[in-house]
C-alpha cells in the first residue's frame, strides 16, 4: 500500500475511470463470446536495473482471453498485462497494456502508465552529450491508444487518443533545464485526438512469424482537445515479418517516422533509445528533437522448451527539420536478447535485451512482448 499512496489524488481521479473502462471491456469480451473465451493467466516477479532507478522489484501479470482455435479470431486474443514495479530509490511505476478485439470487428488498444521517478535532461538535438545532463524528478500519468473498426479484419480505421499530465520537479537553479528553459518546463496537460489507419495482415498479434503491419496516424493537440500545448503529430510505422530457415526462425523489420509541428513540450519530443527502438542508447532522453526516423531489424530464434534468442540492429536520427537531416548524424545500435514464453499455449514473451550503441554505451531492457 505504500507504493499506491505515492499516487497523488489528481492522478487517481484519472486512473479510476480508465480501470472501470477496462473492466467493462473485459466483461464485454466474456459476455459476447461466452462459449469461446478460454482465459489464460500467469503472474511473474519482475527484476530490473537502470542507471536512473538502480534495482527494481515488482510483479507482472498476464491475462489472455484465448479464442477457440477453430474461430477466425484465434490469432488475435484479448490481452491485459498489468505491472507494478518499485525501486530501492523509492520510485514507483504502475502500468497496464491492453488489446481488445471485440464484436463487429472493433479493436481497442490502450497503454496506461503512472511514473514517479528521477529523469535526465541532456538538452535537445543531435549535439547532446552523455556527460552533460541534469537530474530532475518527473511525475506523470499517460494513457494512449486507439479505437478502430474494420470490415475485413485486416484494414482498420478510427480514432487515436493521447492523454498525459506531467509535473516537473526538482529543477536546479542555473542548471541545464533552467538555462535552456525548453517548452514544457512547467509541466501540465497534454491531450491529443486524431485519426489512424492500420493494415494488419500478421498471422498473430502477440508473436507474428509472417505478414505486415502498417500504421498511419495523425494527432492534434490544443485548446479544442483540452491541451495546454498546441502542436500536431504525424507518424508512419511499417513492419514486416517472414520465416527464415524453418518455422522456428523469424526475420522482423521495422521502419518508423515520427514528426511533430508546433510548440512541443520537451517530454513529448521524438526520441531514440528505450525498450522499443535503438536499444543500446543508455537513456532515451539523450537524443530528442521534433522529428525522428529509424529502422531496425531483428532475427528471432526458438531455442528449446519455452526459451528463445534474438539478434538485433538499428539506425536512426532525430532532427528539428528535414533541412537539418544529415546521414553523418545517424546513430547505430546492435545487441542480443533472451526470450521466455510466459504461457505454454500462447506466444507471449518476456524479454531481456542487452544493446550496444556507437557512442560506447550499453543498456539492459526487461519488457513484455517483442520490441516491434
Amino acid at each position: 500500500m505504500k507504493g499506491i499512496a505515492l499516487i497523488p489524488y489528481r492522478y487517481r481521479k484519472i486512473i479510476t475511470p480508465i480501470v472501470c473502462v477496462m473492466a467493462s471491456l473485459m466483461a464485454s469480451a466474456q459476455v459476447n463470446d461466452t462459449t469461446e473465451i478460454k482465459p489464460n493467466f500467469a503472474v511473474y516477479p519482475a527484476i530490473a536495473y537502470s542507471p536512473e532507478t538502480s534495482f527494481q522489484l515488482g510483479v507482472m501479470a498476464f491475462l489472455v482471453f484465448n479464442k477457440n482455435p477453430d474461430t477466425t479470431q484465434s490469432s488475435r486474443p484479448n490481452l491485459i498485462t498489468p505491472k507494478i514495479i518499485y525501486s530501492i530509490r523509492n520510485q514507483l511505476t504502475i502500468g497496464v497494456d491492453a488489446q481488445f478485439y471485440l464484436k463487429n470487428n472493433l479493436r481497442w488498444l490502450m497503454d496506461s502508465e503512472f511514473l514517479n521517478f528521477p529523469d535526465y535532461f541532456f538538452g535537445v538535438g543531435t549535439g547532446t552529450s552523455p556527460d552533460t545532463k541534469e537530474l530532475y524528478t518527473r511525475q506523470y500519468f499517460n494513457t494512449n491508444g486507439s479505437l478502430m473498426k474494420s470490415r475485413n479484419s485486416i484494414h482498420f480505421g478510427g480514432l487515436l487518443f493521447d492523454i498525459e499530465y506531467d509535473d516537473i520537479q526538482d529543477i536546479k537553479k542555473n542548471g541545464l533545464l533552467a538555462t535552456e528553459h525548453p517548452i514544457g518546463i512547467d509541466g501540465g496537460r497534454v491531450m491529443g485526438l486524431g485519426l489512424g489507419f492500420v493494415m494488419d495482415s500478421r498471422n498473430h498479434n502477440l508473436y507474428p512469424t509472417k505478414g505486415k503491419y502498417i500504421r498511419i496516424g495523425a494527432l492534434w493537440y490544443g485548446p479544442m482537445t483540452g491541451s495546454q500545448y498546441q502542436y500536431s503529430n504525424y507518424s508512419f510505422d511499417y513492419r514486416q515479418y517472414q520465416r527464415l530457415f524453418n518455422d522456428n526462425s523469424v526475420l522482423a523489420f521495422q521502419f518508423l517516422t515520427n514528426l511533430n509541428y508546433g510548440d512541443v513540450p520537451f517530454f513529448k519530443l521524438s526520441k531514440l533509445g528505450g525498450k522499443r527502438n535503438l536499444r543500446g542508447i543508455e537513456n532515451s532522453n539523450l537524443y530528442t528533437d521534433k522529428n525522428a526516423i529509424y529502422g531496425q531489424i531483428e532475427g528471432r530464434q526458438h531455442l528449446f522448451w519455452r526459451i528463445g534468442g534474438v539478434l538485433f540492429a538499428a539506425v536512426g536520427q532525430v532532427f528539428d527539420s528535414f533541412s537539418e537531416f544529415d546521414v553523418e548524424n545517424m546513430r547505430a545500435t546492435y545487441g542480443i536478447g533472451g526470450r521466455f514464453q510466459v504461457m505454454k499455449h500462447q506466444p507471449l514473451n518476456v524479454r531481456l535485451d542487452l544493446g550496444f550503441s556507437d557512442n560506447g554505451q550499453h543498456a539492459f531492457y526487461f519488457a513484455i512482448q517483442e520490441a516491434f
